[in-house]
């Protein structure tokens, strides 16, 4: 199976990320523009050997001038306990999905962005939706912007009458697919809104022929849920620390 973070990375190159920094047991994805640890962590891949690479990767974070932080998947539970005992915190956790095959309905009729009207309706409701996370983080829109010209992202919105309600993101790399993003206003969830924007995102995935589908969603028993009757395939959770 393809590294799903690795693929993270290469989805949202020079547009999230600038620069990652390899070794035997670890890689750091990083942005030398921004210093919010959403775009800088250390994601390991031997953590039998944490105790040994926690001070390398420290000293690295510290010549970029970073806070450090992790990215774990969730069989390295013993690991996060030492983490959090060092007085690491989880920041968020995330499932990840495969798309096995299905059935997913398109209830409505759904848009992809490419007028300013549409992209200004996706940035007002990205900011509804999430409130405190573009005040934390107020480069994140400057950086999204730049997803609407880049050549491997496709955007999608579901409307209600005139109002934007419900979006996804579909990145590309190498025939490899993720989704992003997969939200809808609250008062329109359970209407086949959110069920309309996936599914444009699995034809336009078929359409390109695309070679695996995956989809990132923020770690809770009814998103996971959802997604497996959708026809994903829960594959780990991740967590952000730091």
């Amino acid at each position: 199976m393809i590294n799903l973070v690795d693929l993270y990375y290469n989805i949202n190159k020079d547009i999230f990320f600038t620069d990652k920094i390899s070794s035997d047991a670890f890689t750091i994805y990083t942005n030398n523009q921004i210093s919010d640890i959403m775009w800088n962590y250390a994601a390991i891949s031997n953590l039998s050997s944490l105790r040994k690479n926690y001070d390398e990767i420290c000293h690295i974070f510290q010549s970029l001038n970073r806070q450090p932080s992790f990215y774990l998947r969730e069989d390295q539970r013993n690991d996060i306990c030492e983490l959090v005992s060092r007085q690491i915190l989880i920041k968020y956790p995330e499932s990840w999905l495969r798309f096995d095959g299905g059935d997913v309905e398109a209830l409505h009729q759904v848009t992809f962005v490419q007028s300013a009207q549409e992209k200004e309706d996706l940035i007002r409701l990205f900011k509804s939706l999430n409130t405190d996370y573009y005040k934390n983080m107020p480069d994140f829109i400057n950086l999204f912007e730049k997803t609407f010209s880049a050549s491997n992202f496709y955007h999608f919105i579901a409307y209600h009458k005139q109002q934007a309600v419900s979006c996804a993101i579909l990145g590309m790399y190498n025939g490899y697919a993720l989704i992003t993003h997969l939200q809808t206003l609250p008062e329109f969830q359970n209407k086949g809104y959110t069920s309309s924007v996936l599914h444009a995102c699995v034809q336009q995935f078929l359409l390109l022929g695309g070679k695996e589908l995956y989809i990132q969603v923020l770690n809770s028993d009814s998103q996971e849920k959802w997604c497996m009757k959708k026809g994903f395939k829960k594959m780990f959770n991740g967590y952000l620390l730091r």
